[in-house]
């Protein structure tokens, strides 16, 4: 424990900010959680890595030794395509819109119009236009190669097939008998999938050995209420009923 014992709970996670600051985001001063982010494609000059290592603050994993600290539904509305695609409306828990949101599509993530699945052509189910996910609070527990953070907090966050996968972790570990999300070290990796047509990467999950080291930050977490706050842009218009399912988010890990 020795690592841990240099970053002590209060210096992994900023939760209270400097006065005079209230009125700006941890996002816009930095003092946010960063995303642990599964690379699919390298499409610019300045992007670092391949597909299918992890990305976190221009640091490079093949493999992330982690162990998981929390795990909570988010959602997600996003509009337009794109560069020009936006989160317009979005919750912490999957049960009622941010408090900061302009004009939330509902009061109530669970009856919004915008959450229900559909019936598709043959009968196939249609996946609502605001997104469900899991955001896991990990923490990094070895630098990358070329770093020497020791210890590091960050967020994977998990759509579609990537939440199940995180269910299956848990439920992997409540049979072990876990009392905490950390009572475990978990090696976190990718695997390539193409059934047919285009191809994407997928994280996995192996997990390691049983520890109790960490579960003075797991208190920590808990204590403090500390969440995944998804990026919104507030847009002053009115919206429809119903919206086209988009592509994709900048700010969110697309599995």
């Amino acid at each position: 424990m020795a690592e841990l014992a240099l970053y002590e709970p209060g210096r992994l996670f900023q939760t209270t900010k400097p006065m005079g600051m209230g009125g700006l985001s941890d996002r816009e001063l930095g003092i946010d959680v960063p995303r642990l982010q599964l690379i699919h494609n390298v499409s610019g000059p300045n992007d670092i890595g391949r597909p299918g290592q992890w990305k976190l603050s221009g640091q490079l994993f093949d493999t992330v030794p982690l162990v998981v600290l929390k795990g909570e539904h988010f959602r997600t509305l996003i509009e337009g395509e794109g560069k020009g695609a936006r989160t317009v409306c979005a919750s912490s828990g999957g049960e009622r819109p941010l408090d900061t949101i302009a004009n939330p599509r509902d009061t109530n993530c669970k009856l919004c119009a915008y959450s229900q699945w559909s019936d598709g052509v043959g009968g196939k189910r249609v996946a609502p236009p605001c997104g469900d996910g899991i955001a896991l609070l990990t923490l990094v527990l070895k630098p990358a190669p070329g770093s020497s953070i020791p210890v590091q907090p960050a967020w994977v966050l998990c759509r579609k097939a990537a939440t199940q996968k995180a269910t299956a972790l848990g439920r992997q570990l409540v049979d072990r008998g876990a009392q905490t999300f950390a009572d475990y070290q978990i090696t976190m990796g990718a695997e390539y999938k193409k059934p047919a047509g285009v191809g994407w990467y997928e994280p996995t999950f192996t997990i390691g050995e049983r520890t109790e080291e960490y579960r003075v930050v797991v208190q920590y977490v808990e204590q403090h209420g500390i969440s995944y706050i998804p990026f919104v842009t507030n847009v002053a218009v009115d919206a429809p009923a119903a919206a086209p399912v988009p592509e994709s988010d900048p700010w969110e890990v697309p599995v």
